[in-house]
């Protein structure tokens, strides 16, 4: 499963998406199983914007997560928070900042690392 979401944000706007995915994790001979590939791109362009993931994430056999932020505007602010239990993932998180005074964070972590 090849996934992409994009989205854009100006001037003084708040984005605020979440999002709760289940997967097919495979019969029990392993068959079936989903390979799941996220792509998430966020601009903040306008001055004070800021845009906010949730993710939840259960099931596929692995997951790569491909979380971008470009922040363009004075003060803007790009947030990604993703809980997942997989048996594999792999998430890299991307940045550009094109101008001062903005904020970054990023959270992610396996449900599995919490047992």
């Amino acid at each position: 499963m090849l996934l992409l979401f994009e989205l854009y944000c100006a001037e003084d706007a708040v984005i605020k998406y979440s999002t709760v995915q289940i997967w097919y994790g495979g019969n029990s001979e392993g068959k079936g199983v989903v390979y799941n590939f996220v792509t998430k791109r966020e601009l903040c362009s306008g001055p004070c914007s800021s845009i906010s993931w949730t993710q939840v994430e259960t099931g596929s056999a692995i997951t790569w997560k491909y979380p971008s932020v470009v922040l363009e505007g004075d003060g803007s602010v790009g947030e990604f928070s993703s809980v997942g239990r997989h048996r594999i993932q792999d998430d890299s998180q991307g940045k550009e900042y094109k101008k001062q005074g903005h904020v970054e964070r990023y959270f992610s972590w396996k449900f599995n690392d919490l047992l």
